[in-house]
């Protein structure tokens, strides 16, 4: 929290606070008219009902932990699920902006953070529980933890974003590309050490994933195909 209140960083959490309070007074009229939000908390029931660690399926299996864990906190179904989502949305603009300041525009970056707290697509998939808020927020931590490393040649900033991005990789399989992407970015810096640190934290869902499929059903791509 200090890092937000130096060098007028305030700003970010004083918008990230009003974003979150807005949010919380429209969440009593909000609806889930969404069917795949809808199957998706039932899901995250059954998943409260019986934790167990996944080893196969066709979505992948880190959304269902997170309101699964979050249903056994509050077991409201109705309210919980978008309480999380509301805060993995408003989170993502604490990294989107340190990113978007650091790799692109120091002044501008408060304004793009505001575009994007106030985007329609964003605003409105906040109040439901799909995958794509929470992707969304790990990727955004992704590429910021992945900047900081860069900049300031740091091996544990390059495994967190490593980390941060394989559990993107269990929310949504678009991760998977992302990291082939930033894969790729690494090896053309010609950082050796950090190619090896981001490749051995990054890939470990997907090879899991694929392996546990394949043991499972003798197909790797089982969960890809079924999608």
């Amino acid at each position: 929290m200090s890092e937000l209140f130096k060098n007028n960083h305030s700003k970010i959490f004083w918008l990230v606070i009003a974003t979150l309070l807005l949010k919380l007074i429209l969440l009593p009229f909000a609806q889930t008219v969404n069917a795949d939000a809808v199957s998706r908390i039932y899901a995250s029931i059954g998943w409260m009902e019986n934790p167990i660690w996944s080893t196969k399926g066709v979505w992948a299996p880190f959304h269902f932990y997170i309101h699964g864990i979050g249903l056994t906190i509050w077991n409201n179904p109705i309210y919980m699920p978008k309480i999380i989502t509301i805060l993995f949305s408003v989170s993502t603009l604490i990294p989107f902006y340190f990113f978007t300041k650091r790799e692109f525009n120091k002044e501008g970056a408060l304004v793009a953070t505001s575009f994007l707290a106030i985007s329609p697509i964003l605003f409105h998939n906040s109040f439901l529980a799909l995958s794509e808020t929470p992707y969304l927020f790990f990727l955004t931590l992704t590429l910021n933890l992945l900047s900081k490393g860069l900049r300031e040649n740091s091996a544990l900033y390059i495994l967190l974003s490593g980390l941060t991005i394989t559990i993107a990789s269990g929310i949504r399989y678009e991760a998977w590309i992302i990291i082939a992407i930033l894969v790729l970015v690494i090896f053309l810096l010609k950082r050796w050490k950090f190619f090896f640190l981001f490749n051995i934290t990054a890939l470990s869902f997907p090879f899991y994933w694929l392996l546990s499929n394949w043991l499972e059903t003798g197909d790797p791509l089982y969960s890809i195909q079924g999608t």
